[in-house]
């Protein structure tokens, strides 16, 4: 992080000042902004190196009530890699701030959500000394009701049947806010035996969230992926309460596909989701 005690323009001031007559007038010096910035979007995002995304760009048209060009305010699934996705998030949550005085957004990943929602973050399970100095959280509404945008990152849990309802019941917080919902997919796909998908939620993510890929080497990801799981296999340590610690063969890729059937599924009257070429049940991949 720059030492802002040597700032040359307000030499560690953080202010500089304007005068207009008599009146002094004060401005925020820049290392003062890159630092309230560092701060808003967390330093992993601010590091990234920006680039130009399609996920903002905003377009004026007179007439038209609706902004076109800002996907902030869509669901989107999103696939890529999580180095290529922070340059995104890197112009689009800059400009946010900039431009939106007051968007506020979070990234939570799937091992929380379910942490949540097991009570490790209540207010009663926090020590007496901390309980009002840190976030708490009863329930998953108190984590995500109330950001504009949510961002969530799955992959992060390997062992846990209660993740897919768990993320299905944080997605269906986020639609009864009126809130937009971000999903970062990941280095594995989001298909049957993902940790995170059933039916139900495969489902719902398919028909309400529009697809973007950004790209990015995910073998290489996935590579990264098995090898932190080979150090917690041989560290043994635990991703949360209640969670198992993972072991390696639970965290292998799977096999993706662009296309999948729809059945009509005559028993229960409602679409069903299958790969192609299978005979399975179950989405592949999301379009």
């Amino acid at each position: 992080m720059t030492d802002i005690s040597k700032c040359p323009h307000c030499k560690g001031e953080q202010w500089l000042y304007e005068f207009n007559g008599e009146q002094v007038i004060p401005k925020r010096c820049i290392c003062l902004e890159k630092k309230l910035l560092r701060n808003y979007l967390g330093t992993e995002i601010y590091n990234a190196t920006w680039i130009k995304s399609e996920l903002y760009c905003p377009i004026s048209n007179e007439g038209i009530e609706k902004i076109e060009g800002d996907k902030t305010k869509s669901n989107l699934f999103i696939k890529g890699t999580w180095a290529v996705i922070c340059r995104h998030l890197r112009w689009v949550l800059s400009a946010k701030h900039l431009y939106t005085p007051g968007f506020t957004f979070k990234i939570v990943n799937d091992e929380r959500l379910v942490r949540v929602w097991l009570g490790a973050e209540a207010y009663i399970h926090k020590s007496s000394g901390t309980r009002n100095e840190i976030e708490t959280n009863n329930s998953l509404s108190d984590l995500l009701a109330y950001s504009d945008l949510i961002i969530i990152r799955l992959g992060f849990i390997s062992r846990n049947k209660a993740t897919p309802n768990v993320l299905y019941d944080a997605l269906r917080i986020r639609e009864f806010a009126a809130k937009p919902t971000w999903i970062i997919e990941g280095a594995d796909s989001f298909v049957p035996n993902h940790c995170a998908y059933n039916e139900k939620v495969g489902e719902y993510v398919y028909k309400r969230f529009e697809r973007v890929d950004l790209g990015g080497d995910l073998e290489a990801e996935r590579e990264e992926k098995k090898a932190i799981a080979a150090e917690i296999e041989e560290f043994g340590v635990a991703l949360g309460p209640d969670i198992d610690t993972p072991k390696a063969h639970e965290i292998e890729t799977s096999v993706q596909s662009d296309n999948f059937d729809i059945l009509e599924d005559s028993k229960h009257n409602k679409p069903h989701y299958r790969p192609k070429g299978r005979k399975g049940g179950g989405m592949s991949e999301l379009e």
